[in-house]
């Protein structure tokens, strides 16, 4: 969805994003300078063109993940992550360090909340609500899992679809009895009431249908 910001909420809060963007930061940019110093960097040839390739990892004594990627050619990607979290957020960054998106994903699939797009002055152009589909709740996800039993560590994905055109969840997991096997249990949700559409069992050398 695009729009031409009549809806100063959301347009705030794209602002208040890019005020919390902290880490590996300069005077709201991408600290481009300080990533040459600390990452690992390798010289590319692309056709008439030269950059560099930069790859930055690091965990923090607070259990913060931080990975950033990219070039001084196409731009930079960054990644950050809470101890534990199983969501995390993203930031893209144009060449010159100024933000070009933000996004919070799910950490094996799906869009989650508000995803935010900038321009090169880093004035907010666009967003996209991935949540709109889904009355059904990532928090009514949560209590769907508690209510079925599912162990955090049997989760194998956790995703959200609609490519056959109806908005559903999906939840995989393998559950003890399915140990040492190749299959995998999992359940099709509705999107809107959290009722089960589907209930199956199928192998991990297969796709999901």
């Amino acid at each position: 969805m695009t729009t031409q910001f009549t809806d100063k909420a959301i347009t705030a809060q794209s602002y208040q994003i890019k005020k919390a963007d902290t880490v590996f930061m300069k005077n709201d940019k991408l600290d481009v300078l300080k990533l040459d110093k600390k990452a690992n960097s390798t010289s590319v040839a692309k056709g008439s063109e030269n950059y560099r390739q930069y790859d930055y990892e690091e965990t923090l004594s607070t259990g913060i993940y931080i990975y950033i990627r990219g070039n001084n050619l196409t731009g930079y990607q960054k990644t950050i992550r809470q101890k534990d979290a199983v969501f995390e957020d993203i930031y893209q960054y144009y060449p010159s360090g100024t933000i070009k998106m933000y996004g919070n994903f799910y950490i094996n699939g799906f869009n989650n909340d508000i995803q935010y797009w900038y321009d090169e002055q880093g004035t907010i152009k666009s967003y996209k609500n991935h949540d709109e589909p889904y009355e059904f709740s990532w928090k009514d996800v949560q209590r769907f899992l508690g209510e079925h039993k599912i162990k955090k560590e049997e989760i194998v994905e956790i995703h959200r679809s609609d490519e056959s055109g109806d908005y559903i969840w999906a939840i995989i997991y393998k559950p003890q009895e399915l140990i040492n096997t190749a299959n995998v249990k999992a359940f099709h949700l509705d999107a809107k009431t959290g009722k089960i559409i589907k209930e199956l069992i199928f192998s991990t050398a297969r796709h999901l249908d």
